[in-house]
């Protein structure tokens, strides 16, 4: 998997259809964690999510939590990384699937 996170870190893309979104059926939580990190980051359109970084050149956090949001099944590589607290605990919750302690942790 380490392989795979390095092939789209070099090339990052800037839209993805919904049929190449890993575990679909949770992307709108996804989407709803990462904009409280990286507010509107993600555009979502009729048929695929589009990167829109608030930052140029995107921040590293923005794209990582980018990849995640299409790619969650990479977590655990994306977990060794170098990652900001908030964004930690989002992929960590996610990953145990333990959403609800992120959005208790994230207002307090």
């Amino acid at each position: 998997m380490k392989i795979e996170l390095d092939n789209i870190l070099k090339l990052v893309p800037k839209e993805v259809l919904f049929s190449e979104i890993i575990e679909f059926d949770k992307l709108d939580e996804r989407i709803s964690a990462v904009g409280v990190l990286f507010a509107n980051t993600i555009g979502v359109n009729e048929n695929s999510i589009e990167f829109c970084p608030d930052n140029e050149p995107p921040l590293i956090e923005e794209i990582i939590s980018w990849i995640w949001t299409f790619r969650p099944d990479l977590g655990i590589e994306i977990l060794n990384q170098e990652l900001s607290d908030d964004l930690m605990k989002l992929i960590l919750a996610y990953e145990n699937n333990e959403m609800e302690k992120f959005w208790v942790y994230i207002n307090e």
